[in-house]
């Protein structure tokens, strides 16, 4: 899937506020320019706090906070003030029915949202995730954005997959590297959504890695992901209990996950218990 099908896609997904949409559409002007953005973002306060936010994160590096829109565009400019913009209504738009599955989608928005929590608990908790909690949140919240270029009768398939549409599903950590490898700001935990499918044993995807060659953060999160995954209903089967869940976890470490990534995550979530 392309940028510009990509666009196209949040076009599609409501609800996104008009000032994102707008944004959204200027992407495909060729001769934008700062201050057409500067104007569109004047008229929504929140998608502007929600921005600016994003901005004074610490990885873009800025020597002073920013306290404003034209601060803002005029500091990091309008192409990468667009990519925020994208990804922010990327994750308002898997908050609804992406076309007519309501439980699914809502379902899809529900652990994203779970996961997203959890890596930012885990990074104020002082586990190693690479990024401040603020940006562990969003990439988590991100994770599998790449899932909205997967046709619907695949990602919502009550049944087992085929062997071609496993091939299918497989690409959507591909997909999201793709999409929010241009937003600076998320860089450092970007391997979160491109890895958090590999396995310790080398047997994941996308480019089955193995062992340490799976950055941490992504390794982390891993475990995260099939945490919430397994304690949430699925049309295959119903969720299970936590003490199930962690048992399984549990015995996975040094197979689909990493030892020590287990017993931290399990040492945070017993703790808390």
């Amino acid at each position: 899937m392309t940028a510009h099908e990509l666009v196209a896609k949040v076009k599609n997904l409501p609800p996104i506020s008009q000032a994102a949409l707008q944004l959204v559409n200027l992407l495909d002007e060729p001769a934008v320019s700062n201050e057409d953005v500067v104007q569109v973002l004047k008229y929504d306060n929140v998608l502007t706090a929600k921005l600016l936010r994003a901005c004074n994160s610490p990885y873009f590096g800025l020597e002073e906070p920013v306290s404003s829109v034209d601060q803002a565009v005029l500091i990091l400019g309008h192409h990468q003030i667009l990519h925020i913009v994208l990804t922010l209504a990327f994750g308002g738009a898997m908050a609804v029915p992406l076309t007519g599955y309501a439980v699914e989608s809502n379902e899809l928005w529900r652990h994203s949202l779970t996961a997203a929590t959890a890596a930012e608990h885990l990074a104020v908790n002082g586990i190693d995730m690479n990024a401040d909690p603020h940006v562990a949140f969003t990439v988590g919240l991100l994770h599998d954005i790449g899932k909205l270029a997967i046709p619907d009768h695949i990602l919502f398939k009550p049944g087992k997959l085929t062997s071609e549409e496993w091939e299918i599903m497989q690409k959507h950590p591909e997909f999201a590297y793709e999409m929010l490898s241009p937003i600076r700001y998320l860089k450092p935990a970007l391997p979160i959504p491109y890895f958090h499918h590999e396995k310790w044993d080398g047997s994941g995807y996308p480019l089955g890695l193995r062992g340490e060659q799976i950055p941490l953060e992504a390794r982390v999160f891993a475990v995260i992901d099939v945490w919430d995954a397994l304690l949430s209903d699925r049309p295959y089967r119903k969720a299970w209990t936590v003490e199930r869940t962690l048992e399984h976890i549990g015995s996975l470490a040094g197979s689909h996950f990493d030892p020590e990534a287990v017993e931290c995550f399990l040492a945070v979530i017993k703790t808390e218990r």
